[in-house]
């Protein structure tokens, strides 16, 4: 599990709400991404295997990670 945002930190009317994000395509990071911004602690899993992408950002500039914490299965 990469080391995100502690819950203490983030303000926001969905503090103290958690959410699960299934990585896929679509809607889903967005959504991940906008209630992350709104103050709630997000937990991203992803697919066993999958590679990273060519371009390889820091977690605060990349939108799929930025605000959420990340486990692979």
């Amino acid at each position: 599990m990469s080391t995100g945002p502690s819950a203490a930190g983030k303000t926001g009317p969905l503090v103290g709400l958690k959410v699960i994000e299934m990585a896929g395509l679509g809607p889903v990071p967005l959504a991940g991404l906008m209630l992350s911004e709104m103050g709630a602690e997000v937990l991203r899993i992803e697919r066993a295997g999958i590679s990273q992408p060519p371009l390889s950002l820091p977690d605060e500039y990349n939108i799929d990670r930025h605000g959420r914490d990340c486990v692979s299965t």
